[in-house]
């Protein structure tokens, strides 16, 4: 499959659009606990009509990606410090993955999940937002997959000089692309989903 990397700012609005065509959208909260799937499934409703909230059943794979069955709207959720972004897109598989940038996270095993050539361009830019953009771009790209981290998480490589990538990879999509930005101060993410789509993202 190809694999598009870049880096795009989120368009930011105040309210939630009336549907999901054509978009992605990005819904920022501070951390729910619990309410967090209340949100989920009042934002489902919203964007299917004639649906009731209480036909909405929260159900998650092998692999922990949560989903519903019964809505055509795809949605992934990402955590970080006090924050909660889910996303939410119509007509192609979705994952997102957010990251406060700090020193906490960078680990000597950096092989364990990243490939030669991101090591490579991690040690050389020397930097930490190098470090996060591919830490999110991976993890969003594995939640997109639907498969979340494995034991060759590090046999993938989204670390290049193009934004065009080709990896043999198989997936029920031929290709994905992946947005990265900051979400807020200091929260660095990652959007990956099988359609080239605007980002919309509101604060709740």
């Amino acid at each position: 499959m190809t694999v598009y990397c870049q880096d795009n700012t989120p368009i930011l609005i105040t309210s939630l659009p009336e549907n999901l065509a054509d978009k992605i959208l990005l819904v920022v909260t501070k951390n729910a606990g619990k309410d967090i799937e209340d949100l989920i499934v009042q934002t489902l409703a919203g964007f299917n009509p004639g649906l009731n909230e209480s036909d909405i059943a929260m159900s998650r794979n092998k692999n922990g990606k949560p989903f519903t069955g019964n809505v055509k709207t795809n949605f992934n959720i990402s955590k970080s410090v006090n924050l909660i972004v889910i996303a939410f897109t119509d007509n192609s598989e979705i994952g997102i993955d957010i990251e406060k940038i700090s020193g906490d996270k960078i680990f000597s095993k950096l092989d364990v999940f990243f490939s030669g050539n991101e090591i490579e361009k991690i040690q050389r830019d020397k930097s930490l937002k190098t470090f996060f953009k591919l830490w999110t771009r991976k993890e969003s790209f594995l939640k997109f997959l639907g498969t979340g981290i494995t034991d060759t998480v590090n046999k993938i490589s989204l670390a290049t000089d193009r934004n065009k990538i080709e990896t043999e990879i198989f997936s029920k999509s031929d290709e994905a692309y992946i947005n990265s930005f900051f979400v807020s101060d200091k929260i660095y993410c990652s959007v990956c989903t099988s359609q080239n789509k605007p980002i919309y993202l509101i604060t709740i």
